[in-house]
């Protein structure tokens, strides 16, 4: 379980490559993002958009979530957890990052 200490830590991680946090009508896709998952706008955080492609990677809660525009699908991340593991893993191998489709 991720603890106050992990998510302070973690504050610095940059986008890993091929991904972008520069997010453009970042408020637009934070309520398209909420609506795909039947969450609140407010929630979703650590918003990282695919630089060639149609997905989306981003937080709510202490879960982390990929959506794919696209195929109008999602997956929650199982593992690894937390921002920084999670970047870290996508910047090296993305198929590694363990998901369960929602």
């Amino acid at each position: 379980m991720a603890t106050a200490t992990d998510f302070a830590s973690e504050a610095t991680v940059s986008a890993p490559r091929g991904w972008t946090d520069k997010i453009v009508a970042a408020d637009k896709v934070k309520a398209m993002l909420a609506s795909s998952i039947g969450k609140t706008t407010p929630s979703i955080k650590d918003i990282l958009e695919q630089v060639h492609g149609d997905q989306y990677v981003f937080s709510s809660g202490n879960d982390f979530y990929f959506w794919n525009c696209a195929s109008d699908e999602g997956a929650v991340v199982t593992d690894p957890k937390g921002k920084d593991k999670i970047w870290s893993q996508m910047n090296t191998d993305i198929t590694k990052v363990k998901v369960k489709q929602l």
